[in-house]
């Protein structure tokens, strides 16, 4: 965070600052450590006073102590439905304005649309601070009490990454070479319980005969990971995930852990999956809901089209791993 080019503050619920970078002081015109304990609005105002958990300002006056203004271009994020959640705030110089052309010659700006690139730019600024985070932790002795606060910032930063994928324009992409599931699925694993809060339990069984399919790695990735964490919200705890595959197959079970296995009926329309449709659609792939009929939990099947040359097993044979 120390050697970052970018200024990065993080904010208590308070509106406090607690800590700052060295790009920050710079860039906001303080000295070494001034920025702790300030008034957050005080210093870049109107991030906070934004009721949503993420967002980006083109052009910010940011004032220093002795009331210097500058412009910067601001970017932040907060994890939703969280009251003491902290803030992050992203802050780069902003370069001077050009002269103004003439009013006749001056068509008129409309308001500022995030397209693609800008939430490629968000979202690598918040992997920036999930890198921080994990660099922190490897760091940190177990029985640090900041620890459990720096596993919280870094499931929300990566959880905030994925938010920017999801809310960014798409564009369609047929998938290329083979998709081992079984080999996908074992790296899927350790994508999803980086992301996972503590109590929610991971189940994966995987079939041997599962093979090979024609998908895009990185849309699948994010198709599934869309469903379980959208998913998660409506299920009740204590949680428990089941992933498994078959032949051209990928399924995902979402439920109440300890709880007999419940009837299940089929969800006509997208419950929690209107964009990942069209990720899967793209692929060739189709989506099958169920819903509990106690409304205890949530199945999603994953159809996918078998890879032409896959015709032998990938290695893996049947397992189970709680």
């Amino acid at each position: 965070m120390e050697a970052a080019s970018e200024g990065i503050l993080i904010v208590e619920a308070d509106g406090r600052i607690r800590s700052a970078n060295a790009a920050a002081e710079r860039i906001l015109g303080f000295a070494r450590s001034q920025l702790v304990g300030l008034e957050a609005a005080q210093v870049v105002p109107g991030v906070l006073a934004s009721p949503e958990s993420c967002g980006v300002l083109e052009r910010v006056a940011v004032k220093n102590l002795e009331g210097a203004e500058a412009e910067c271009h601001v970017s932040w994020f907060r994890r939703r439905g969280v009251a003491d959640a902290p803030t992050i705030v992203f802050l780069q110089s902003a370069p001077p304005l050009a002269a103004p052309e003439p009013a006749s010659s001056c068509a008129a700006q409309g308001p500022v649309e995030l397209d693609a690139e800008a939430f490629a730019r968000l979202e690598n600024e918040i992997l920036q601070v999930t890198g921080f985070g994990e660099i922190a932790l490897a760091q940190l002795p177990s029985e640090s009490e900041a620890r459990i606060d720096l596993e919280r910032l870094t499931r929300a930063a990566a959880r905030a990454a994925l938010l920017c994928r999801q809310a960014a324009p798409v564009a369609p992409r047929m998938a290329g070479a083979p998709l081992g599931l079984n080999a996908f699925i074992g790296e899927f694993e350790q994508r999803l319980l980086a992301l996972l809060e503590p109590g929610t339990d991971l189940m994966v069984r995987t079939d041997g005969t599962a093979g090979s399919v024609a998908a895009d790695s990185g849309l699948l990735e994010q198709s599934l990971l869309s469903l379980v964490l959208q998913g998660l919200e409506s299920v009740p705890e204590p949680r428990l995930i089941r992933l498994t595959t078959s032949p051209g197959r990928i399924e995902v079970t979402l439920g109440l852990r300890g709880a007999p296995n419940p009837g299940w009926r089929r969800v006509l329309g997208d419950l929690h999956a209107t964009k990942v449709v069209r990720w899967l659609a793209a692929q060739g792939a189709t989506l099958e809901q169920d819903v509990a009929d106690n409304r205890s939990g949530l199945r999603f099947r994953i159809h996918l089209m078998p890879h032409a040359d896959s015709t032998q097993d990938d290695g893996s044979s049947a397992a189970e791993v709680a």
